[in-house]
């Protein structure tokens, strides 16, 4: 059931061309326009492949997976869905797969086009490990989302998730390296799953030692926000009987 609902939203966003383009296009050409004269050496191109692969992954779970559901939400498909008899998580572990294949087919993009233009080293290697850091980092991101889409509006839904995003990921350090940053900042950077999220994708391509105290940090993050969406999940369910 999980993979039926599976292909039916994949096969619904891949028949949106716009977004499509913006998904997998736009952080390919913001590489290509702001940051590729900057790989000058093999090490800066993987940390800049590694710094727009985690960009553009928390930009398709986070924000563009959050205001979908909230749009989704207000649809009369949605309300011909509730009807159907299969559980309500299924709509919603079929909802986190679509959104997770997408932010990697995004971040292959970025990977392709930065191995193309720069002499960036890449390996059997770099790609297993990339790819795991980027689905499973990004799970805490794909909840919240979630979770937002679930309690916001159609009309209110963007401005709230782009709130969230961009103060997200201004604050951890995927757009200027966290030590550039305030002293306040730098004095809450640990405590965002955003700046752990980006350490482990960028120790999958500059050879540092697997981050443990990331990896748990942004697991525990996963396990409080799939709490959050069951109670979410189960209040829509009373509401709607």
């Amino acid at each position: 059931m999980i993979w039926n609902h599976f292909k039916f939203n994949l096969m619904q966003y891949l028949r949106q061309p716009s977004y499509m383009v913006s998904t997998m296009i736009f952080p390919a050409i913001f590489f290509l326009m702001f940051a590729k004269e900057n790989a000058k050496t093999a090490e800066m191109a993987q940390f800049l492949m590694g710094s727009f692969c985690r960009l553009c992954c928390t930009q398709c779970l986070f924000l563009q997976f959050g205001v979908g559901v909230a749009q989704e939400r207000s649809s009369q498909w949605n309300s011909f869905i509730k009807t159907l008899p299969f559980h309500r998580y299924v709509s919603i572990a079929s909802k986190v797969l679509t959104a997770l294949t997408f932010a990697l087919l995004a971040a292959w993009v970025v990977v392709a086009i930065v191995v193309y233009t720069t002499e960036a080293a890449w390996n059997l290697n770099h790609f297993i490990k990339l790819n795991v850091a980027l689905i499973f980092g990004g799970v805490p991101f794909c909840l919240m989302g979630l979770t937002l889409g679930m309690i916001t509006t159609e009309n209110s839904a963007l401005p709230i998730c782009n709130l969230f995003y961009l103060s997200l990921s201004f604050a951890g350090g995927l757009w200027i390296p966290p030590n550039a940053l305030a002293q306040s900042i730098q004095d809450v950077v640990e405590y965002l799953p955003t700046y752990h999220y980006g350490i482990w994708v960028r120790s999958t391509l500059l050879n540092e030692s697997f981050p443990t105290d990331s990896v748990r940090f942004l697991a525990l993050t996963a396990v409080a926000m799939i709490g959050i969406v069951a109670y979410l999940s189960q209040r829509q369910a009373r509401q709607n009987n």
